[in-house]
């Protein structure tokens, strides 16, 4: 518009000037000069600024494509850099144990429990009830001894691996550290094994629903260590439980002694036995192996063989190669626990808010559902899909309480899960561990782990394990070794 405007003025101020002011004869001129001549000297000032608009609007524009690009080149600068420390926060919270082999030994279990999973290659729940019971017999060292002996017989590498003691809470077992060696000396005995390897022994602080982290930092401050044996014992009483009365007088017994037995479960020993190895045992393994294939030098001892790539511990290079062979695989990955606090009154709507915020929580530590890529307030979502997806999972192991105080706590879960399309039967589907073990002091939550552990190994499902201790509440999802 207004460079039509200003060609107009000058058009007509030129044409005003070439006839009143300046002496030019134009009438003897033709046609197309005259038009020439009028139309010429406003035309040509218009190209110029027209040429130069041009220019500056050239300038402007590419000078503004050089800050968008450059602003979109720093979007993307950020929005990689976010997007590793993503992935890098996924895969640091999704690291996890691998579990081996797992045993229980319980000082009551009755025979016609349901949850009861028989001797396996992977797994093994010992009951005394149909034991014969002897006054020499001591307890722990009998059941540890069994399970022991069993996990040696399949596995030879156990028996040199370094074992972690959890602290057991009965004064009466303040002795944990000669009790075991005890019993694994007993162990080694039955099998013949005369020449007993030295190990080392570290002592956990924390149980089993909180002590994952301690775990993963004893391998994270132990490069060398191929695995770990976990040992836990304990007892709630003031009896031995060799010689205390039988769990069954606990439930048959309609007047209860003590009112937190409803929560926590009868008066009860407990041993558990687990086989943790860290993720990278079996690539370790398999270099061995292809080392071992291609070494030449048969003359040469296995304990004196230089292995040349990284990631070897040193404790399984100088191992027979029978010993490395006979290693169970891993059957389930423990990832971390996580735990929050619980209001005095369960049926808060924020308790279960907080509940199914912590299933998500640890749903994602699985892998079982994969959250968005957020970034600039957007959500983006997963490259990724879930190692399974959650609702394959495929029961549940709770200590909620007993039949007259654990329907509310147990309802508020299902409930939950339920939001998360997880339908488990709370009963049907489900192990109380309240009922079915009782209460084993600081034993109870590694007897709850060790369980799961056997209900993923038998169901080669994800299992979810919940824990009410005091006022919080812990949980996780034990994930079968899918290859």
């Amino acid at each position: 518009m207004w460079p039509l405007f200003i060609f107009i003025v000058l058009l007509l101020g030129w044409s005003a000037l070439l006839w009143l002011a300046l002496p030019i004869a134009i009438i003897d001129r033709s046609i197309a000069a005259i038009a020439l001549l009028h139309i010429a000297p406003p035309v040509l000032p218009m190209i110029a600024w027209s040429l130069i608009d041009h220019s500056r609007k050239s300038m402007l524009r590419h000078r503004d494509d050089l800050r968008t690009r450059e602003v979109q080149n720093q979007r993307e600068i950020e929005r990689e850099i976010q997007w590793k420390e993503h992935h890098q926060q996924l895969k640091k919270r999704r690291a996890y144990i691998e579990v081996r082999w797992s045993g229980i030994g319980d000082g009551y279990l009755r025979p016609d429990d349901p949850h009861v999973i028989e001797s396996s290659s992977h797994t093994i729940t010992l009951s005394s009830t149909n034991s014969t019971r002897r006054n020499e017999d001591r307890w722990p060292e009998r059941p540890l001894s069994r399970l022991l002996e069993s996990l040696f017989s399949q596995c030879p590498l156990a028996m040199t691996l370094p074992i972690v003691l959890s602290r057991p809470s009965n004064p009466v077992l303040s002795d944990v550290v000669p009790r075991t060696f005890a019993a694994r000396q007993a162990a080694l005995l039955r099998l013949s094994v005369t020449a007993s390897p030295t190990v080392e022994v570290v002592t956990l602080d924390s149980d089993g629903a909180l002590a994952h982290g301690e775990l993963a930092e004893l391998f994270a401050n132990h490069p060398n260590w191929p695995g770990v044996l976990l040992v836990a014992f304990d007892f709630c009483g003031d009896c031995d439980p060799i010689s205390a009365p039988p769990r069954q007088e606990y439930f048959d017994n309609d007047k209860v002694i003590d009112p937190q037995q409803k929560w926590y479960g009868a008066p009860n020993g407990g041993v558990a036995v687990l086989l943790l190895t860290p993720p990278t045992l079996s690539a370790a393994l398999s270099q061995i192996h292809s080392e071992d294939g291609s070494n030449t030098d048969n003359l040469t001892p296995f304990w004196e063989r230089n292995y040349t790539q990284p990631g070897i511990p040193h404790l399984l290079a100088q191992l027979p190669p029978a010993t490395r062979s006979n290693i169970p695989p891993p059957q389930v990955m423990l990832h971390g626990i996580r735990q929050i606090p619980l209001q005095s009154s369960f049926a808060a709507i924020n308790n279960i808010s907080a509940l199914q915020e912590l299933i998500q929580e640890t749903a994602i530590d699985a892998e079982l559902i994969e959250p968005p890529f957020i970034f600039d307030g957007k959500a983006e979502p997963s490259d990724q899909s879930p190692k399974l997806p959650i609702n394959s999972c495929a029961w549940l192991v709770h200590n909620c309480g007993d039949i007259t105080c654990g329907g509310e706590r147990l309802a508020q879960l299902s409930l939950a899960l339920y939001q998360h399309s997880i339908e488990i039967h709370p009963t049907e589907s489900a192990t109380n561990m309240v009922t079915t073990f009782g209460h084993c002091g600081s034993a109870s939550s590694w007897l709850q782990l060790a369980h799961g552990v056997q209900r993923v190994s038998a169901l080669r499902k994800p299992v979810f394990l919940s824990r009410f201790q005091d006022d919080t509440f812990a949980a996780s999802f034990l994930m079968p070794v899918t290859r």
